[in-house]
């Protein structure tokens, strides 16, 4: 007998049979908790992230790009732009009368870019157009709708351009160091490291 006053066999199989009971309760946890985890894996996989910013078009330009990315893993739908200050772009326009301010982008895919110029930096300097913020309002294929702004700046760049105005670019820099190696292996001299 044992101490509930049950036969000792009676006694086992009612612990048996409460274990195999909590090895289905765990067992059925775990399986939950693992399709939690696949579900939210699966939607960070499939999450579009959009990315604002400003560029200089090339070396020693003096125009500013504005760059639109999808940088995530999914398709960002009903994408719109809007922002804080409505500076004049070129042509006379007005950043709101770009398209994907105006009108916005039904589908940006992963990996794409939209690329165009907002102007000349220096005349944004002077116009006192230097700060801006930039919002992307869209939402991902399960719905869920994403808000982020992106405060910019062009002085941001404006390191790059005095660097590029003072005339010390680093490929002209290289190509006068080859020159002045040139003319020393043609005249004999030796070259000092």
């Amino acid at each position: 007998m044992t101490p509930l006053g049950l036969p000792l066999s009676t006694f086992i199989e009612l612990l048996a049979s409460g274990v195999v009971a909590l090895g289905t309760i765990f067992s059925g946890l775990v399986a939950r908790q693992s399709v939690v985890e696949a579900r939210k894996l699966r939607q960070m996989q499939d999450e579009p992230h959009i990315v604002v910013t400003l560029w200089l078009t090339s070396v020693g330009s003096h125009y500013l790009n504005m760059w639109v990315e999808n940088t995530g893993t999914g398709t960002a739908y009903d994408l719109k732009l809007t922002t804080d200050a409505n500076i004049q772009i070129l042509g006379g326009k007005y950043l709101s009368e770009v398209g994907v301010f105006a009108y916005g982008i039904p589908c940006f895919p992963p990996g794409h870019q939209l690329v165009f110029c907002v102007g000349d930096m220096s005349e944004m300097r002077q116009n006192g157009n230097t700060k801006l913020t930039v919002s992307a309002i869209y939402r991902n294929s399960r719905g869920t709708h994403h808000d982020e702004a992106f405060p910019l700046n062009t002085e941001s760049q404006s390191g790059v351009l005095e660097l590029m105005e003072t005339g010390t670019r680093p490929l002209n820099e290289m190509a006068r160091s080859l020159n002045d190696i040139k003319d020393a292996l043609r005249t004999g001299l030796k070259i000092n490291k």
